[in-house]
């Protein structure tokens, strides 16, 4: 894993080389296509494989952020912070396919207004992302100092996430400067997930009707057969059920899935 990592490092250090050798800031700053431009300076007619090229490396990372943000999804809805159909995974392939299917759905829904173009969405997902890389790496540096006896299996050199916390600060600070109102917005949608928590998590003041339709809904899914509880959570008394039941894929009641 390591040997891959430096060597798609590397690779995209090289190509972001190669753009600024090639091409003036001016350039880089007006072009729509970096790469397009780039392949017309240095390729000529065979500039046209640029854009194949940029394409595979983009599915390439779309994939990896589906398949990392559903996983993610999965087990926050195994802790019970989101709702419980969420944990649900593929009886055969054991794989988080209501957590893949709730993501694709919200990623359309987001598409659907008329101001949603990848250039507002780009700028909305990068400020959030980077806040909540930020935090995530100030909690790891906080257990550090507070616990640093705790077994670890991964530990890397203390210099990486600092390195990483200042990054994460620059691109949550920075927006503000260039587009305040957008990411005045981002930051009241963090922060209101803060009260959302206490609420609904900490204290677990959900109104039975809503644990009711999660349950119901959780319910169809198993009956559908499109998704099972995972073996831990088979001890949960919402998931637990007879032999046939668990046969037929059947579950005795509609419970609170939340």
């Amino acid at each position: 894993m390591w040997i891959g990592m430096i060597i798609v490092t590397v690779f995209y250090l090289t190509v972001n080389a190669a753009y600024l050798t090639v091409m003036t800031p001016l350039e880089i700053a007006t072009s729509n296509a970096v790469g397009v431009t780039f392949g017309n300076h240095v390729y000529g007619p065979a500039a046209l494989v640029i854009p194949v090229l940029v394409a595979c490396s983009s599915f390439g990372a779309s994939n990896g952020s589906l398949i990392s943000s559903s996983r993610m999804l999965n087990a926050v809805a195994q802790k019970g912070h989101v709702p419980k159909f969420l944990s649900l995974i593929h009886k055969k392939r054991h794989t988080p396919s209501i957590s893949l299917f709730f993501i694709c759905i919200v990623s359309l829904i987001m598409l659907i207004p008329e101001s949603s173009n990848f250039e507002n969405l780009l700028k909305y997902i990068s400020f959030i992302n980077a806040a909540l890389v930020g935090l995530t790496i100030s909690a790891l540096l906080w257990l550090r100092y507070k616990r640093p006896d705790i077994e670890r299996p991964f530990k890397v050199f203390l210099g990486l996430p600092i390195l990483v916390l200042l990054s994460s600060a620059y691109f949550t600070v920075a927006p503000f400067f260039e587009h305040p109102l957008k990411s005045t917005y981002c930051l009241i949608a963090i922060l209101i997930t803060i009260p959302i928590y206490y609420i609904f998590i900490k204290y677990k003041k959900i109104p039975k009707f809503v644990s009711n339709c999660f349950g119901s809904f959780a319910s169809m899914l198993e009956k559908l057969n499109m998704g099972y509880p995972t073996e831990e959570l088979k001890e949960n008394v919402y998931f637990k059920r007879s032999a046939k039941e668990e046969m037929n894929m059947q579950p005795k009641s509609e419970a609170n899935y939340f």
